[in-house]
């Protein structure tokens, strides 16, 4: 049995980020604040070696990372790219993923899929069985209520379970011959085209993306397609093609953009990356002058600790991935460091 007393949670909402409307629950991130001995508890399951996991799920599992992640996609489109195919990418959103998890859902797959049963099985069980959670604000907080469904968001299980309950998508993509790359609730499907079967290779993409609506639908899963983003990826050459109209995501139409952002890196159709420098480089400067309304009372020592553990981070975030860079940016990035290494002169 989980304790009874570690299921109870406070929900605090957090703008999801600023210049977003307060008022509107939709903007708001639910972050479960839970029992530090409870995290301890959870951190007793493993089924990550599992081989029915999706291999392609990066999240919460050693040597996968959001940047590992993020080098598996960029290295199949620059495959493709090498041979003269751009490739289409489609990222799908998820509506509240985590809090629509069914519970009857999740238990038989741990049971068929991954072969949990026993005292496990009953203390998966009794973990998801039970729990509630208020929320707080400020000095309010609503009462508590019972959790039918859903995994908490910041706990240690929640994620993973979270992760085994979308593994077939990966069996879906596969089905349909279509790249995957998950990384928790972010799902990234892509495809390199060609002029000649351009027809045939979006039709399978779309026809990969119905699967995986209809999967959803069937497993309490909402996909959003007026969050969800799709780009073509290719270099000014490529980009050649006949006009794509968009890309048929859940019965919705959602036009190319120019410019995605996905695990939080800015990626525009030509993977020139300089929109993602700029706003490394922005968030770098904003916290270098926050620094320095508190310069007069650190030490030299003391300031450059506070920087590299504030700012220095963003530039060094995913370096490997800049080998593309134009020189422009590597200019921002270099004009940058002095500042960060030196941030109380």
């Amino acid at each position: 049995m989980f304790p009874t007393k570690y299921k109870a949670a406070v929900v605090t909402p957090l703008l999801k980020k600023s210049g977003l409307d307060q008022e509107s629950p939709a903007y708001y991130l639910p972050i479960s604040n839970l029992n530090n001995f409870s995290k301890i508890l959870e951190k007793l399951l493993h089924i990550i070696s599992c081989p029915n996991f999706n291999q392609l799920q990066s999240a919460y599992r050693p040597l996968h990372s959001k940047e590992t992640a993020l080098l598996h996609t960029l290295d199949h489109i620059y495959r493709a790219s090498d041979h003269g195919r751009p490739t289409a990418l489609v990222s799908i959103d998820l509506s509240s993923a985590f809090d629509m998890v069914d519970h009857t859902i999740l238990l038989h797959r741990l049971d068929s899929s991954f072969g949990i049963s026993g005292a496990t099985f009953s203390w998966i069980r009794s973990y998801l069985n039970g729990r509630s959670q208020c929320v707080r604000a400020g000095q309010s907080a609503s009462p508590y209520r019972e959790c039918l469904s859903g995994v908490p968001q910041s706990s240690v299980l929640g994620p993973l379970l979270f992760s085994a309950y979308v593994s077939p998508i990966g069996f879906i993509a596969s089905d349909h011959g279509i790249s995957l790359q998950q990384y928790a609730d972010d799902t990234q499907l892509h495809i390199s085209v060609s002029t000649a079967d351009l027809t045939v290779n979006l039709s399978t993409l779309e026809s990969c993306l119905q699967s995986l609506h209809c999967w959803l639908c069937h497993n309490s899963l909402t996909l959003n397609s007026n969050k969800s983003d799709t780009i073509l990826f290719g270099t000014a050459n490529m980009r050649k093609f006949p006009s794509i109209p968009g890309i048929n995501i859940a019965g919705n139409l959602v036009p190319l953009s120019d410019k995605i952002v996905t695990l939080g890196v800015t990626l525009d159709c030509r993977l020139a990356l300089s929109d993602h420098i700029s706003n490394v480089c922005c968030a770098a400067h904003f916290h270098i002058c926050a620094l320095r309304h508190i310069r007069s009372v650190l030490t030299e020592d003391m300031g450059k600790a506070v920087a590299v553990s504030m700012v220095h981070l963003h530039l060094v975030w995913s370096s490997s991935r800049r080998y593309s860079c134009t020189r422009f940016s590597v200019r921002q990035l270099h004009r940058t460091l002095p500042t960060c290494v030196n941030p109380c002169q």
